[in-house]
């Protein structure tokens, strides 16, 4: 038996009220209604009972976070927060107007916000960290409701916002976790061992000396971080969603044809104005000569037409999309019109392709879509089978006799149950914290690139000066009770294809003051990982009550090219 007993989740939950202030997490619980929110808006169809179901979402999601503004001490935050305050409680408007005077408040707010975050700060980064990331999803849920209702697109800027926020949120995480696990375990190792004269002094110095002080540390800051962490990934799945469906209403400059980027199959391809939205206005005859039709864009203000002439065939427009993993479900959804009754066909296709070729399609039958002058919503979904492969989501038209085809309202729409943590449920399945890791390999850091596809923030190592014949990276985990099975997954790849065969593996440990011996470990999950990054996951089901779990992922080879891990996740069952 060890020395003694280790860590559990009573433990950690003691640290709560032993720090002498409790983690802001409201910020965090009401933040993590948005992505869902965004979900349901791109996902639903159009229907009316669907359009109400979207637009109710997004407001709850709104309800939340202003009730969390409402409650914000402002006396150093100057005007702006008060601005947004007073228009938060005039929501009983509802109206474009209120809803645009929110949009550019919550843009000023963020810019306010902006500046008084510092790298090293604790007030910066405890206090007004949360109201910044609160503010980025009003905003962005301000936003999607402008969509909703109005038709008004999100643009680049809310991207740039986005990375923004990423971009504080790494150096916030960094410091919150350093600033945690030193105060949470110099407070534990006083309240464990009080000494008469100076017991800080002597615990700063020596905390960390003590191993099970250093685990309690680590998984007491793993809990106070769990719900930042959610919100942070949220945010990027977000952010990857508004990207991939960037001007899909027509509305933007950039990128140019609602975002497909196959167009060599189209012959001619114009963006129209809706005329009707400047009809009053004195643009309204310059905008009749660019669009003499009468046909009305199926929401917002523009709509896209591709015309052939009558004997043109194997037309198509279709967009390519990549780095989605296997079985994430991809639907995709258009309005398409012609301006009069004709025989005119279309199909809409999603492709799956790999290396050698063509992996399955979707629909997998010639399916066919009489085309009317009304615009009709038409999707088809398909579940990916591999995690290397492109997704490609394309139109096709037949029988068009040279008459244009209409199109509005593209979308497409990656679902993967991997991604999508539910935020109330973070006893259970959470993301770990990267600053948490431990590592032996020659080189380790973590990178921060707002642009990748799964997370802005992933660990790289590697073992170049051949310092372990068996390097790995590692998290040791405290609050498991006996019996209760985990599941540990990351996605992982290799900075480039060198045929890397990695290992995971979930050991149980004896912890006491002086380290750790393994009483078990599960079976291991071993594979070979290319440059395409790929979900792995290993399982297994505590033993004791009195010991920590460490997932460790190894890889067999002294290379210097990195083996690179992202969104490392734990579950829980039992």
């Amino acid at each position: 038996m060890p020395e003694e007993e280790s860590p559990q989740k009573d433990d950690i939950l003691f640290t709560f009220k032993l720090f002498g202030y409790k983690m802001n997490v409201t910020a965090a619980a009401v933040c993590s209604g948005i992505f869902s929110a965004i979900l349901s808006y791109y996902s639903a169809q159009q229907e009316a009972e669907a359009r109400e179901k979207q637009t109710k979402s997004i407001i709850d999601a709104i309800e939340g976070i202003k009730s969390f503004i409402l409650e914000i001490k402002i006396e150093d935050l100057g005007s702006e927060l008060e601005t947004l305050r007073k228009l938060l409680l005039e929501s009983e408007k509802n109206d474009l107007q209120w809803i645009n005077n929110i949009y550019i408040s919550c843009y000023k707010v963020l810019d306010r916000l902006k500046v008084e975050i510092k790298p090293d700060d604790y007030y910066s980064n405890f206090e007004i960290f949360p109201i910044y990331s609160t503010s980025l999803s009003l905003l962005l849920s301000i936003s999607l409701l402008r969509k909703k209702l109005y038709g008004i697109d999100v643009d680049n800027q809310m991207i740039n916002e986005i990375d923004e926020y990423l971009k504080l949120a790494d150096q916030s995480e960094r410091y919150c976790y350093s600033f945690l696990r030193t105060e949470l375990g110099i407070e534990i190792y006083v309240k464990k061992y009080p000494f008469g004269y100076n017991p800080r002094g002597y615990a700063v110095a020596n905390w960390y000396k003590n191993f099970w002080i250093n685990c309690l540390s680590q998984y007491s800051t793993q809990e106070h971080l769990k719900h930042r962490i959610q919100i942070r990934s949220e945010i990027e799945q977000t952010r990857r969603l508004l990207s991939i469906n960037l001007n899909g209403s027509m509305e933007l400059d950039n990128p140019e044809y609602g975002g497909f980027n196959m167009i060599d199959r189209c012959r001619e391809i114009k963006i129209y104005d809706d005329c009707s939205f400047a009809e009053g206005r004195t643009d309204y005859d310059d905008c009749k000569k660019l669009n003499p039709f009468n046909d009305k864009a199926f929401q917002g203000s523009k709509y896209m037409a591709l015309n052939s002439p009558s004997d043109a065939y194997g037309l198509s427009i279709g967009k390519d999309t990549k780095n989605f993993l296997k079985e994430t479900e991809i639907n995709f959804t258009v309005a398409l019109k012609t301006r009069e009754p004709s025989s005119m066909k279309a199909e809409l296709i999603i492709w799956e392709l790999g290396v050698d070729g063509t992996i399955q399609k979707q629909p997998e039958t010639f399916t066919l879509i009489s085309i009317t002058p009304e615009w009709q919503l038409h999707h088809t979904s398909l579940s990916k089978r591999s995690s290397d492969s492109v997704v490609r989501c394309e139109i096709y038209w037949h029988e068009h006799e040279g008459k244009e085809l209409l199109i509005d309202q593209v979308s497409i729409i990656p679902t993967n149950k991997f991604l999508i943590k539910d935020s109330k449920n973070l006893d259970k399945t959470f993301l770990l914290n990267l600053d948490g890791f431990e590592n032996r390999s020659s080189n380790f850091m973590i990178y921060f690139q707002p642009d990748y596809p799964f997370s802005s923030r992933y660990l790289a190592a590697n073992d170049g000066r051949e310092t372990f014949s068996n390097p790995s990276l590692f998290y040791n985990l405290g609050g498991i009770g006996e019996g209760e099975s985990i599941n540990f997954s990351a996605i992982i790849c290799s900075r480039e294809s060198i045929n890397r065969e990695i290992e995971l593996v979930i050991w149980e440990l004896e912890v006491t003051v002086r380290g750790e011996t393994s009483i078990a470990k599960s079976n291991p999950t071993k594979t070979t990982v290319t440059d395409q990054w790929d979900l792995y996951n290993v399982s297994y089901t505590k033993q004791r009550a009195d010991t920590i779990l460490r997932c460790e992922i190894f890889w067999h080879d002294s290379n210097g090219i990195d083996i690179m891990v992202a969104l490392p996740s734990i579950s829980i069952d039992g």
